[in-house]
C-alpha cells in the first residue's frame, strides 16, 4: 500500500527530473505523488492531505504547461488515474515505434 512518504519520493524525483530538463519525467513523478496523496486524503478523510494533492496536481500540469483547477477528491481521483494511464499509453506508444524487429534467417 502506497503512503504519503511514496508520495513525498516521487515530489523529490519529480523535482530532480525538472531541474535536469526532463519534463516528461518530472510530470509523470508528480502525478504519482497526487495520486497518492488523492488515495491517503480519501481513506483519511484528511483535509491537509487532500490539498496536498491538489498542489501536486497542479504542478504537474504547470510542468507541462497548462492549468488546472482545484478538484474534490473524487475528481482527483478520476483525474490523476486518467493522466497517469494517458501517459503510460503514451510510453508504450513511443517504445513500440522505437523496437526494432530483428529478420529471422534461415
Amino acid at each position: 500500500m502506497c503512503n504519503t512518504h511514496d508520495a513525498n519520493t516521487h515530489e523529490k524525483l519529480a523535482k530532480i527530473h525538472l531541474e535536469k530538463g526532463n519534463d516528461q519525467k518530472a510530470h509523470e513523478h508528480m502525478l504519482e505523488a497526487a495520486s497518492i496523496y488523492t488515495l491517503v486524503a480519501a481513506q483519511e478523510k484528511n483535509t491537509i492531505l487532500h490539498q496536498k494533492a491538489n498542489q501536486c496536481y497542479q504542478k504537474a500540469h504547470q510542468i507541462i504547461g497548462t492549468q488546472k483547477p482545484e478538484l474534490t477528491i473524487p475528481e482527483l481521483a478520476r483525474a490523476t488515474l486518467h493522466d497517469l494511464d494517458h501517459v503510460n499509453k503514451a510510453k508504450t506508444d513511443h517504445q513500440k515505434a522505437h523496437s526494432h524487429s530483428t529478420p529471422h534467417h534461415h
